[in-house]
């Protein structure tokens, strides 16, 4: 949460607001979302002792699109690494989206 306030506050004089520091501003809200899913995820674990397979397949799913946010920041990446992150997130949501139509999240 730290990280993605310092970063807002970073872009204050809005006319120098460029496309890479929306991008990692974003990341860093990206990344609060996904300790906060870690957290949800950690506390169903506990009340059911069981892992819940929608809520992991969500994680890994915001965690390869902030991945997909830092390649479009960085032009240096190949493209053949941004074709894998499109695919495995495009994967991850069938799956998610699977998982979710069967009503079998455990």
């Amino acid at each position: 949460l730290y990280l993605a306030i310092k970063d807002l506050v970073a872009m204050a004089p809005f006319s120098s607001v460029s496309d890479v520091k929306i991008l990692g501003t974003l990341s860093a809200v990206f990344l609060v979302v996904i300790a906060l899913e870690f957290v949800d995820m950690f506390i169903e674990y506990i009340k059911t002792n069981t892992v819940v397979v929608d809520l992991v397949l969500a994680i890994v799913l915001t965690a390869i699109s902030r991945e997909l946010l830092l390649y479009i920041a960085t032009p240096n990446e190949p493209l053949y690494y941004g074709v894998i992150l499109v695919t495995g997130i495009l994967a991850l949501a069938v799956a998610y989206w699977l998982v979710n139509r069967t009503g079998k999240t455990k």
